[in-house]
């Protein structure tokens, strides 16, 4: 698991630009600009922490937070979220959310199709941590007439729905019980601009609080944001986002001070210190990893072959790398295509690419490896019959 320190660095160095639209307008937080999973991650816990009075280190202790981005084609079309590819490309994300969960307190998952976030919630029951239930929210909610057709009022569904299934198919190997057999949506029309990442953050808090209450999940309503108008919103989300990355560039951030002895202290301000920040962000280059993986398929005379398995691939494959990871990736990529098959090569190329690379890699990789062996499965199957029906009489 991630220390405190390096999620709000990852946050910290995360790009604070969507789009062209810069995180900050007119000296404030602007409502228009898309946070990151790494973002979303740091003010979720910010927020926990002022709720519940306790210390940042305390609330990555309690809570698992972790980011699945899917990609969607351009007509809004699901990725396929079959139990296989939940299990190929999520399997490690979804394992510690159902592990941590088990333990006692709620674990999240953020889901975006690159445009849109919205919150799955594995939540234990108050006095039986082995009944999980699978709690959605999104901020557009499909109930309401001006979300019904909205292409992002069913974001993250099927993915909860795929969640549940495989907890279902889970639970008597892994000692675990349904709390509930269906999904529990409590989605809240919360909607602003593109706010949906702090929306996330801000039910992740609720939700934690709500259970640290021993509250059920019922009532969890009460204890989630509930803005009456637009002008509530815009209030509730400036704060929010100011107060995120104004602790983003704090230099002496205090991960262990509970909120009330934060906030009887004076803090030094350092306006160098965005400067920095801004420098740092600026040296990252995004990178898809499908193109070294082509190159090296290509090399082995399958690139057309593996180039549409990776344009099935489900999840965002672009990483930010700066110069010296991707001069890694890319002696990984010449020194796979030394090797004399392209399953060994995609092998020494998972070996050798950057550390920060390895969580997108792997899945990726297992993916294309089962997709060659079942082609090669097919067609040797296809070889026998023929020869088969040649041998008979």
């Amino acid at each position: 698991m991630k220390s405190i320190e390096q999620i709000f660095h990852e946050a910290k160095v995360s790009p604070r630009e969507y789009e062209g639209i810069e995180y900050r307008k007119d000296d404030e937080y602007n409502p228009s600009y898309l946070l990151s999973h790494e973002q979303i991650h740091a003010a979720a816990l910010l927020k926990i922490q002022e709720q519940n009075d306790i210390t940042l280190n305390d609330t990555v202790k309690k809570y698992y937070v972790d980011g699945i981005s899917l990609v969607y084609d351009e007509r809004g079309k699901e990725p396929d979220l079959s139990m296989e590819t939940l299990e190929v490309f999520f399997g490690n994300t979804i394992n510690n959310a159902i592990n941590e969960a088990k333990k006692g307190m709620p674990s999240f998952i953020s889901i975006d199709n690159g445009k849109h976030f919205v919150l799955v919630a594995i939540v234990p029951e108050v006095d039986n941590p082995n009944k999980l239930s699978v709690v959605y929210v999104n901020s557009m909610p499909q109930s309401l007439p001006e979300y019904a057709d909205h292409p992002f009022s069913q974001t993250g569904k099927k993915f909860a729905d795929s969640l549940l299934s495989y907890i279902t198919e889970k639970q008597y190997e892994s000692g675990i019980e349904l709390g509930n057999t269906q999904v529990i949506d409590k989605s809240q029309e919360q909607q602003l601009a593109n706010c949906c990442g702090l929306s996330v953050a801000s039910n992740i808090a609720s939700i934690a609080t709500h259970h640290a209450d021993n509250k059920s999940l019922a009532s969890l309503n009460d204890s989630m944001f509930k803005p009456k108008n637009a002008s509530e919103k815009e209030a509730f989300y400036k704060a929010f986002g100011n107060k995120l990355f104004t602790k983003l560039d704090d230099p002496k951030l205090d991960f262990n001070s509970n909120a009330s002895e934060v906030r009887g202290k004076q803090q030094n301000k350092h306006e160098e210190n965005l400067t920095n920040t801004l420098e740092e962000v600026g040296s990252k280059t995004k990178v898809d990893i499908k193109d070294p993986l082509h190159k090296i398929a290509a090399e082995f005379g399958k690139g057309e072959e593996v180039g549409i398995f990776l344009s099935q691939v489900p999840i965002k494959t672009t990483i930010n790398m700066d110069v010296k990871e991707q001069g890694m990736l890319e002696n990984a990529t010449e020194q796979a295509i030394k090797e004399k098959s392209l399953h060994t090569a995609y092998s020494k190329f998972e070996d050798l690419c950057p550390e920060n690379s390895k969580s997108l890699v792997s899945p990726i990789v297992k993916y294309l490896t089962q997709l060659i062996s079942n082609v090669k499965h097919w067609v040797k199957s296809i070889v026998n019959s023929i020869q088969d029906n040649g041998r008979s009489p």
